[in-house]
């Protein structure tokens, strides 16, 4: 007899959902395990600064990159690349000026991103960039998983 429970561990939706929120919980998303600006705004500052170190990981790894040049949107499409991935698509625009004024000067600040080379506009992760992105994990829905 099928119990409610085997069919539910059947269920493709319920894996499309794990592989979902397995994606989400390593940095593929800014803003985590947060469903609005409001809610990003509302953790500690240093917290937002990681999330979007995570992101920038993500997005560049070891290159440098232009923060301010990367688009929101491509065409009409929300672009995955884009720092704010993971907003609802109406607070995309307001999400994309945010991360770059309050969390990135955090973690401009903390040393976590240089000019690279000094005065050209782009920047790379640090080395105490990568430590910080290695060493903290992303907390989702009370699981703590690495990066």
């Amino acid at each position: 007899m099928d119990t409610w429970m085997q069919r539910f561990k059947k269920n493709p939706e319920r894996v499309r959902y794990l592989d979902y929120r397995s994606w989400e919980r390593h940095g593929r998303f800014v803003n985590g395990h947060c469903t609005n600006l409001d809610s990003f705004k509302d953790l500690p500052r240093h917290e937002q600064g990681v999330m979007l170190l995570k992101r920038l990981a993500v997005l560049f790894g070891k290159q440098t990159f232009d923060p301010q040049q990367v688009p929101v949107e491509i065409g009409a499409c929300v672009n995955s690349d884009g720092l704010a991935f993971g907003f609802p698509p109406s607070e995309l625009r307001d999400a994309h000026l945010y991360l770059l004024t309050d969390p990135w000067s955090e973690i401009a600040c903390a040393g976590y991103v240089a000019e690279a080379p000094l005065g050209s506009g782009m920047y790379e992760i640090t080395a105490k960039g990568w430590v910080e992105v290695e060493s903290k994990p992303v907390k989702v829905d009370n699981d703590v998983l690495p990066l």
